[in-house]
């Protein structure tokens, strides 16, 4: 069965809020042994993960015998809400002073649909004036994470570390359902 929002849009099925919550605490764990390792300056920062897939309305069963031009002119098959989602937003220490900084490397991926290093190196005319312009901001197939706190090379790899962590919960999470016979539930 389909996981709808209040407006019937669709939800995605493995971003689970659990599973993004644990993702935070293993952050927030793993700056203090950064340190002690001396692999960053400091163990604080923020750090920011958005679900840019919400959105998109499926239709309903009725509508998939449609010809195709039927599909092509229905207004309301192809409606979208945009509505990036922040499904975490969590301060490490005396991070706050780095919340603007990692909110704005997250939006910068997630409207680029690159790495802020990737826009700022390799594609700059996507810049708009305000735009940040450090490392620490990843994306991938609609979900963007931005981190800021610690130099710009490391904020780059912790957020390219929790989107990692993120994609694999999800890809163990849909293994499980199809191992349990209920593809069904979210195809």
């Amino acid at each position: 069965m389909a996981v709808l929002d209040d407006d019937g849009f669709h939800k995605p099925f493995f971003l689970n809020p659990g599973e993004i919550e644990r993702i935070g605490n293993v952050i927030g764990g793993s700056l203090g042994n950064l340190l002690a390792n001396e692999l960053v300056n400091k163990a604080s920062g923020t750090l920011v993960i958005i679900d840019g897939t919400q959105g998109w309305r499926r239709p309903e069963s009725s509508r998939l015998g449609m010809t195709i031009e039927e599909i092509v002119n229905d207004s309301e098959l192809w409606e979208c809400k945009i509505s990036p989602n922040v499904m975490l937003e969590r301060v490490y220490a005396d991070g706050q002073r780095y919340q603007r900084i990692a909110r704005a490397k997250a939006l910068l991926s997630l409207r680029t649909q690159m790495t802020t290093r990737g826009v700022v190196e390799s594609a700059p005319h996507l810049l708009l004036p305000g735009d940040i312009q450090y490392a620490g901001g990843v994306y991938r197939q609609g979900i963007a994470v931005g981190f800021s706190g610690v130099e710009q090379d490391m904020d780059h790899a912790i957020a390219m570390f929790v989107l990692e962590l993120l994609f694999g919960r999800m890809r163990m999470a849909a293994r499980a359902v199809v191992a349990d016979g209920e593809r069904k539930a979210f195809l």
